[in-house]
């Protein structure tokens, strides 16, 4: 069953996002405080509502999530709906995998998105 993450589960979500970057070889592009620095991150973005992410557990654990993020940056800071979202952290475990777990979420994400019209802008 698809839930919504909360701040607990920002750890957890936090390590499938560096096993997708292992996965795919670009683990060596991380900072050596990856993990201290997507958890800050996500924290204040979860505590602003300028992202989410949802989650599939299995027996208590996390085995696969998919963000949504409201972001703001070049160049949609300079047009008149200045934000877009983000679709990020699109991950299944291995053993979990080709049940459409990945659809599910990226679902969800996409029907979160027009719910966050109404998020005011930084700038």
């Amino acid at each position: 069953m698809i839930r919504t993450a909360t701040l607990l589960d920002i750890a957890a979500i936090t390590l499938l996002k560096q096993k997708m970057f292992k996965e795919v070889g670009m683990e060596h592009l991380l900072r050596e405080d990856f993990v201290n620095a997507v958890e800050k991150t996500y924290k204040k973005l979860y505590e602003t509502g300028k992202a989410i992410h949802f989650v599939i557990e299995h027996e208590s654990d996390i085995v696969a999530c998919a963000g949504a993020f409201i972001k703001e940056d070049i160049p949609y800071c300079f047009y008149k709906e200045e934000q877009y979202g983000f679709i990020g952290d699109v991950y299944v475990e291995p053993l979990f995998r080709n049940q459409g777990y990945a659809k599910k979420l990226t679902n969800e994400v996409l029907d979160w998105f027009p719910k966050k019209k109404s998020i005011p802008s930084v700038y």
